[in-house]
């Protein structure tokens, strides 16, 4: 996760990247204890703090 002050600052794109190389890397070392993909590290246009479940659903969509 990432933090508000990294995401204002435009931090959070090279963070979420970082995390998901990570990820793939422990993918590979051990790949059977993946059943699928890792996350979506993507970084996400539109953030809320706490967003309401119909509103949530809308943006997944």
């Amino acid at each position: 996760m990432q933090d508000i002050c990294q995401r204002h600052a435009l931090l959070d794109g090279a963070l979420l990247q970082a995390r998901h190389e990570v990820y793939k890397a422990a993918q590979r070392r051990n790949p059977s204890r993946w059943s699928k993909h890792t996350r979506d590290w993507s970084r996400r246009d539109i953030a809320h703090l706490n967003p309401d479940k119909s509103s949530e659903e809308d943006v997944l969509k």
